[in-house]
This record gives structure tokens, sequence and C-alpha cells, in this order.
């Protein structure tokens, strides 16, 4: 997937971006589990950009871009994230920190051209979804002294959609539908209803707080929604066009051995009296 960023703002920034994506069919359908001794069903896919160097140079072939980023080429996983190994140079811009974490840096104005590799991506998926992560420091490291954010989050129903995407809301299933309430930009509950039958699954809160040892990381994510118009009996007739992109939150619990200590910052540790 060829793909463009730019930093319209007037300073540097660091970079770590990482690129996910998600289908919702297998390639092979009721395909024979010698584990299970059972037939396993069609279920969704998850793709992860990798960097496969012949496969990246390859497309700057085929699309005419080896003189891209001044004659660097196309970047790709290796420049646009934070290297495994800390203190390890990392290109096209290098920012070294007392911490020896070098991340690529996009300067004021400069435009990257860069490409996401994925495994083969099923030819019989309907819908796909492209996730992309650190295109904005918008986010929030919540502990467990934060109860009423904790709980507006983690206390969230989530609702599965069959075309893939994810709904945070409080739920109420029916006869023939799911009602919901989504919470807005403005922080009010706004009413949604969809129809049981395009509903995938529905997942029940079980939790409304995180322990002092656990941190809730809230994180924007941006999505490109994609649907395949075709049959999957005719690949001719296969067509993919996007449907449409959004900016969402997504929530994740981890677990730390660091305990939380609030700091006074009117009297922080260390400070001298006047």
């Amino acid at each position: 997937m060829l793909y463009t960023v730019k930093n319209k703002d007037e300073r540097d920034h660091e970079v770590e971006m990482r690129i996910g994506a998600w289908s919702d069919k297998q390639p092979c359908p009721n395909r024979w589990d010698k584990t299970l001794k059972n037939y396993r069903q069609m279920s969704d896919l998850k793709y992860r950009d990798t960097y496969v160097k012949d496969v990246v140079k390859a497309i700057e072939k085929k699309h005419f871009l080896k003189e891209a980023n001044g004659g660097k080429g196309l970047l790709s996983l290796a420049e646009v994230t934070v290297p495994e190994t800390l203190g390890k140079a990392t290109e096209p811009g290098v920012h070294g920190d007392e911490e020896g974490i070098n991340s690529p840096v996009i300067k004021a104005g400069e435009t990257w051209k860069c490409v996401a590799v994925f495994k083969k991506i099923s030819t019989e998926m309907d819908y796909l979804r492209i996730f992309v992560s650190g295109l904005t420091n918008d986010f929030k490291v919540l502990t467990h002294l934060d109860t009423d954010q904790v709980r507006e989050y983690r206390g969230m129903d989530m609702v599965l959609m069959k075309d893939g995407e994810m709904i945070r809301c409080r739920s109420e299933e029916r006869l023939n539908d799911v009602r919901m309430f989504v919470r807005n930009v403005a922080g009010l509950l706004d009413e949604r209803i969809e129809k049981l039958q395009d509903v995938e699954d529905i997942v029940k809160s079980k939790h409304s707080r995180i322990e002092p040892n656990q941190r809730l990381i809230v994180e924007k994510l941006f999505e490109i929604t994609y649907k395949r118009l075709g049959d999957e009996f005719y690949v001719s007739n296969d067509w993919v066009e996007k449907t449409g992109d959004r900016w969402f939150e997504w929530i994740r619990v981890i677990d730390t051995d660091l305990p939380h200590s609030p700091v006074d910052i009117k009297n922080p540790p260390g400070a001298r009296s006047p």
C-alpha cells in the first residue's frame, strides 16, 4: 500500500507510525482442522505492516519510485517507526535522547512517500479496514485514581459490526435490533440503532476499573475502510472501493511494575523551602 505523510506544522516532529489491517473472511472456508478434528469456519483475518526489502524494491521499480524522497526510495516500516535496538540510528531523521531512543523525525513542511507491506489480502473478503497509529500525539494515560474516566472508557460495551466497525457504547439488545448510546465529540450520548442481522458480536463490559499497577492507554487511530464489490467466484469482477475514513479512540490496559505515586505539583520531591 502506497501512502504519503506530510508534516504541515512549522516545527519538526518525532514519528512512530504503525499500520495494521483487518478483513472479514479467511481465504479457505470450512477448512478441515486436523487438531480440532472438525471443520473450521471462516473468521476474520488480521494483517501487519512488515519490512521485506525485496518487496519494497519491486514496488519502487513497478511504480517508478526509485528516486522518491530525494533518491532514497520509498520509506517503509524500518524508517517510520522506532528501531528495535535502542540507540540505533533511524533514517531519514534522527533524534537521540538520554534514554537512547532514536525516533524518526519528519522536518517541518517535509513530505514522505512511503509503502506498507502486508501478506496477501484475502480474495474472498467483503470488507477491509486499515488502521494507522502514531499520526497524532493526542493520547491519554489513566491510573486507578482517574475513576470516572476509567469507568467511561472501560465500562463501555463493544459492538462489532459485520463490516468490521467497532462501536464503543452502552448497548441494549432487543428483539430485532441493538440500541446503542455512543458518545459524540461534544461528550454527549447519541442514540444509534442497528439491525441485529448486521451485528457480528456484542462484547459486554466486565470491568469498570483498573488496579494500581495498571495503566489505561487511550490512543487515537486513523481508520480507512474499503468494500469489495465483486464475487468470490468471479475474480474478474473484483473491485475494491474506499467507503470512508475516520479518527477513533483505541483503548488498552497495560501492567507496570511502577507503583503510582501522585506528585504534589506545589511541593514536588526535592524542592527547597523558600
